[in-house]
């Protein structure tokens, strides 16, 4: 059962994306300030509401590298 919620190597996804591309995505303002709140204190000192946008800046990013 352990192995069942084992993390993918990052090689992975590598495999599973055909080749490079640039992407773009647009995020709301609260999305956008996640990303600058995680960068500069790390998720793990986030508020559950800045893990909430956060997670959604990153669905949009995940849907426009692999829909």
């Amino acid at each position: 059962m352990e192995d069942l919620f084992k993390t993918a190597p990052l090689s992975h996804y590598h495999d599973l994306l055909k080749s490079e591309k640039q992407i773009s995505v647009k995020l709301f303002k609260t999305e956008m300030a996640a990303v600058l709140q995680a960068y500069d204190y790390g998720i793990d000192n986030m508020t559950e509401e800045g893990k909430a946008a956060l997670a959604q800046a990153i669905t949009a990013l995940k849907f426009e590298i692999h829909p």
